[in-house]
């Protein structure tokens, strides 16, 4: 990491299940290539996770199972350990994504930008709502639906590991939840994307990944080639989401 986004999130983790070696290899890539310092941290395996102990949630379009709740465990066990490590900070990836060679340098300038009340930061992620221009580099938005690069402030860590300890719904929906009365960021443009073409481990009882799954994604890195860089069908902010002024 960068010495600004050191001081901002002291660590950097990638989620990932220990038999998935193919998508630590391919995270791991990225990171190389971003010059990025990311540790490994194991993730809970819901094929492991015996059913019965997955708690019933709340009626839903996409219920929980033994997947996504070890899903939710997992993004609980990362920010819990930056509470117990004090961190200022903690960066969080999932292992399948794609990030741009310059992450760095344009993280650097979108991070310089970015108010110091901030509560939580999104690499990228589907804006459900609507978000606010607040300079060249930064957004707020009003609900980012998205886990798989996301950041977690120090003063935040206890509202989010609140929010998931309840258990009730997918930790993109429980994080999203807490939005509306947190300082959320997000850069303009983005620079880091979720892939598609590794296969989801997070399936609902029919076998169907949830469409959370499927935000800010491409399917080829030659998806990222049109508009500057920004995914085919994914976040075109000058297009598919409502960007206002900041009041």
């Amino acid at each position: 990491m960068t010495p600004l986004m050191k001081s901002m999130f002291g660590m950097a983790f990638c989620i990932n299940l220990a038999r998935r070696t193919d998508r630590w290899s391919a995270a791991s890539d990225e990171f190389k290539k971003a010059r990025l310092d990311v540790r490994r941290f194991d993730a809970i395996d819901g094929a492991d996770y015996p059913s019965h102990l997955v708690p019933e949630s709340a009626p839903l379009r996409w219920p929980i199972t033994a997947g996504p709740y070890c899903c939710l465990l997992s993004h609980l066990s990362v920010i819990s350990f930056a509470k117990n490590a004090d961190l200022p900070g903690v960066m969080i990836f999932e292992d399948d994504l794609w990030l741009s060679p310059d992450f760095r340098e344009r993280g650097d300038a979108f991070l310089r930008e970015v108010p110091d009340n901030w509560d939580m930061i999104y690499w990228n992620g589907k804006v459900m709502l609507d978000r606010a221009v607040l300079s060249n580099e930064v957004t707020r938005p009003s609900y980012v639906y998205n886990c798989f690069a996301y950041c977690v402030s120090r003063k935040a860590y206890d509202r989010c590991i609140e929010a998931l300890r309840t258990k009730m719904h997918w930790n993109d929906q429980l994080l999203a939840g807490l939005h509306p009365q947190m300082y959320v960021y997000m850069p303009r443009v983005p620079f880091a994307w979720q892939r598609s073409d590794l296969g989801s481990d997070n399936k609902d009882k029919h076998g169907r990944d949830h469409p959370a799954q499927h935000t800010g994604v491409a399917k080829e890195r030659s998806d990222l080639s049109r508009k500057g860089g920004l995914p085919v069908g994914g976040l075109d902010p000058h297009v598919q989401f409502p960007i206002r002024p900041a009041s």
